[in-house]
């Protein structure tokens, strides 16, 4: 394994309240992870699927900024619908799922239709997730 240091001054939104951060991610050795504008043309508008121990079977959409700006919202479904927060900061997408205290910023590797998120130590969060192009659930 090798150390990528990205300096990190993430603001999440939740609700009016900011929570700021500065990290290290750790990446394992031959991961390739998308940038900025690849999680911004690869990832968002898009639906990733999978499914967990936790939740089952899930799904959920990146809804593009109406602003055209790097953050905007997530809506889903796994035994309930959700919603949250994207954010895009540099190789970072940050997700904060409303009703969770979930926020959280992840590297993103992207291999044919498979997306696997990474946390900060550079463990891959959960199994690999399939893109599926626009919104096809109608979230």
């Amino acid at each position: 394994m090798f150390v990528v240091r990205i300096p990190l001054f993430i603001a999440l939104v939740v609700g009016t309240s900011f929570i700021a951060k500065a990290v290290d991610y750790i990446l394992p050795t031959g991961v390739t992870v998308l940038t900025e504008e690849q999680l911004l043309t690869i990832i968002i508008g898009n639906t990733t699927t999978g499914k967990n121990s936790v939740a089952g079977k899930w799904a959920e959409y990146y809804e593009p900024s109406r602003d055209e700006g790097k953050n905007g919202e997530i809506r889903g479904k796994a035994r309930r619908a959700y919603y949250g927060q994207w954010k895009i900061n540099g190789s970072l997408m940050c997700l904060d799922f409303d009703g969770i205290n979930s926020d959280a910023c992840y590297t993103i590797a992207f291999d044919g239709s498979m997306v696997t998120y990474y946390n900060t130590n550079g463990k891959p969060e959960g199994s690999p997730s399939m893109l599926i192009l626009g919104n096809p659930n109608g979230f």
